[in-house]
């Protein structure tokens, strides 16, 4: 396939941004995390286009956390798909839907050669993406990024911008909560005694894919809970969607303390709003846990088979814990049933001694 996109790349010529766009795209469909880590870009774009229409093309799974977002004048509808390019009835009808839009301008925070071909048969002039092994092939601006660099995926992301100039100088992941989703989820609020720690100990579900060994084991999460009520007196809430129901019985099975389980009753959004006025929210490498810590909350993020270097929340207020192993430079999807967390992960004595320090800032 490289003999290919390096024929394909020689006949999509490179060219300049446009000073004034227009209308911008910002294609990045998958998943909540991935979406959460372009949020910098995306700030930075704004920053240096400010009269330009944003437009961010990005799947139902994922767009709830982008929900009035000041810097985006409209969302483009992608779908449920992981790739929506991928087939040739996905690949027209996300081709046809970008060309309605009229683009001047996009940016491409994705390594997708599917998705950087729909972006070229849409006919938007100017295409800022990243090209991984010469998977970049339409861009017209083609931002190298190799497979196996450690860099965090937020910086790689605000490379598009860097390469043309754009100034992304202590940006960081944002996910602002709505006003009204802050006051619809006061009375909740009202039957927990403050402070309070959330936790979710699931994770590791997106579109077209089940990581479960992303998932810390329930019993480890269990006597952490215990723990940070014991040593911190918070009180501890579980949140999670419907689906995750098992994993979090499995902890809660195991406590011996008083907790709150508002597990399935609080949309994407209303769970970044019981976060953002937490003390501090646990989580294993998953989306909500992005999405929480892009809200200022103090973070712990319990990572397994996927290293911090690279998924670590990109905020100055996380902790991001892991034992140093060495991983498939192919990714978290080559690990496969062979993670083994009583061996090749964190454990809980580890977790705690690194928690400590991390949360000496008290209960007030």
């Amino acid at each position: 396939m490289s003999r290919l996109y390096r024929l394909l790349g020689g006949i999509v010529r490179q060219s300049p941004p446009p000073q004034h766009p227009r209308t911008i795209l910002i294609l990045k469909p998958c998943c909540i995390g991935d979406v959460v880590m372009a949020t910098p870009l995306l700030e930075a774009i704004r920053r240096t286009y400010p009269h330009a229409r944003i437009l961010f093309a990005v799947g139902r799974w994922s767009r709830g956390v982008l929900a009035d977002n000041p810097a985006i004048n409209a969302f483009v509808d992608v779908g449920e798909s992981a790739n929506p390019a991928k087939g040739v009835k996905g690949m027209w009808r996300l081709v046809r839907q970008l060309r309605h839009e009229k683009c001047d301008m996009a940016f491409l925070p994705d390594r997708s050669p599917l998705l950087g071909l729909a972006v070229w048969l849409a006919r938007i002039p100017h295409r800022v993406g990243l090209d991984s092994l010469g998977r970049g092939f339409a861009h017209t601006v083609r931002v190298p990024v190799h497979p196996n660099e450690e860099i965090n995926e937020a910086s790689i992301y605000l490379r598009l911008a860097s390469a043309i100039g754009i100034p992304t100088e202590g940006i960081y992941t944002h996910i602002a909560i709505p006003a009204p989703i802050q006051a619809q989820i006061e009375p909740t609020l009202a039957d927990i005694p403050e402070p309070y720690i959330v936790i979710n100990p699931a994770g590791g579900a997106n579109p077209g894919m089940v990581m479960s060994s992303k998932r810390w084991l329930p019993r480890h999460f269990a006597r952490l809970a215990e723990w940070l009520h014991e040593t911190y007196g918070v009180s501890i809430v579980f949140v999670g969607a419907e689906t995750d129901r098992p994993i979090i019985d499995a902890v809660i099975e195991q406590l011996h303390i008083p907790y709150h389980d508002l597990t399935g009753k609080l949309s994407l959004m209303e769970i970044g709003a019981v976060g953002k006025s937490a003390w501090a929210y646990i989580g294993n490498d998953t989306g909500l846990t992005h999405m929480v810590a892009a809200t200022g909350t103090k973070t712990v993020m319990i990572l397994g088979p996927s290293s911090p270097k690279r998924y670590a929340p990109y905020t100055p207020n996380a902790l991001a814990l892991w034992k140093p192993i060495v991983l498939p430079t192919g990714g978290v999807a080559e690990i496969g049933q062979e993670w083994d967390w009583e061996r090749d992960g964190i454990g809980i004595d580890e977790a705690i001694r690194a928690i400590a320090p991390f949360l000496s800032g008290g209960t007030t």
